[in-house]
């Protein structure tokens, strides 16, 4: 049986892309490289959650598929107290917002940030 969530594992075409967005905007922990299967994968820490990020072995590196048109994981999410504070907050640190702020709820306010790759980062707020 499932104990714990453990980790999420990305394939990303620049490790100096992943660690400029993450690490600079987002002020993830950089845990640095491992070695899985032979490849180097990078190892974040970002809101207590580790992400990882395995090379591109494509080959031919294809662009990346949108968020808005991928199957399977197309973005994470994270809470912050204060959306407009927030974006503000990582505007300031470089980050490009992918929309504008959202209600999908009566109780909730998004927005969303691009990520490389072609991914999304979601910041919440619960509204009370």
């Amino acid at each position: 049986m499932i104990n714990e969530f453990h980790h999420i594992h990305f394939r990303a075409s620049s490790f100096d892309d992943v660690r400029a967005f993450y690490c600079d905007i987002l002020e993830a922990e950089d845990l640095g490289l491992i070695t899985l299967a032979g490849d180097e994968h990078l190892r974040l820490k970002l809101a207590g959650q580790i992400l990882n990020f395995a090379p591109d072995v494509r080959g031919s590196k294809a662009p990346a598929i949108p968020a808005t048109e991928r199957l399977g994981v197309y973005h994470i999410a994270f809470t912050v107290e204060n959306l407009e504070e927030s974006c503000a907050y990582y505007e300031s640190r470089g980050a490009k917002f992918a929309t504008d702020v959202l209600f999908p709820t009566d109780n909730l306010k998004v927005r969303f940030v691009q990520a490389p790759d072609g991914m999304h980062v979601e910041l919440m707020e619960f509204l009370t």
